[in-house]
């Protein structure tokens, strides 16, 4: 052991407050939170862990399971979610370009958004939705296409169900003011369903 580590250990050793239940890194000489083996706190400091390239990371000889590095290639820090013998390196924080750092979406909602605000893929990538592990809707962006409960969808929008899709019901004077030909509505004074032509409203049974 060399004097400079020797140093650094007897100078930790002699400013950090070690108490039964952890240790406490910090100015004030507060002891660790109860529920903490190591607390550290700052009011102008934090904390830095390892920087590691990938080449690095994948030489560490049996990391532990929890183990955390932050990937200096791809800036994202990382955590050995496997075992020793078998790391698995999940990310748990990606550090975004600058004109995209304010960009995480919260499951909470959002605000201040701006106009280029978008949820999806900034590349070629299809974007798929699901819930309970189970396919609902599917972005094909390759070709265009929309399908839900199927991402194999064969026409622009595809609902892959056998129950039934619910079009717009209204009465006569609830047309929409500015139709455009195409529009289908099922219409509660005709009890019919009705598209709107180069000829205006027509039924269609």
């Amino acid at each position: 052991m060399t004097k400079n580590l020797l140093l650094a250990w007897w100078t930790l050793a002699i400013s950090t407050p070690i108490l039964s239940q952890g240790v406490s890194l910090n100015t004030t000489q507060s002891p660790a939170h109860e529920s903490a083996m190591l607390d550290v706190s700052s009011n102008n400091r934090g904390l830095l862990i390892p920087r590691l390239t990938k080449t690095e990371r994948d030489a560490i000889q049996s990391p532990a399971t929890a183990l955390l590095i932050f990937n200096a290639d791809s800036k994202q820090f990382q955590v050995n979610t496997g075992t020793s013998l078998m790391p698995v390196w999940q990310t748990i924080v990606s550090v975004l370009p600058a004109e995209t750092s304010t960009a995480f979406w919260q499951t909470g909602g959002n605000k201040n958004l701006v106009d280029s605000s978008f949820i999806g893929s900034s590349d070629s990538k299809s974007l798929s939705f699901k819930t309970n592990s189970f396919l609902r809707l599917y972005i094909d962006s390759v070709n265009t296409k929309i399908g839900i409960g199927t991402n194999t969808p064969r026409t622009s929008l595809e609902i892959a169900t056998t129950d039934a899709l619910i079009v717009p019901v209204g009465t006569t004077g609830q047309r929409p003011a500015t139709p455009v030909v195409g529009m289908i509505r099922f219409n509660s004074n005709t009890n019919k369903l009705e598209g709107f032509t180069t000829t205006g409203w027509v039924a269609l049974h």
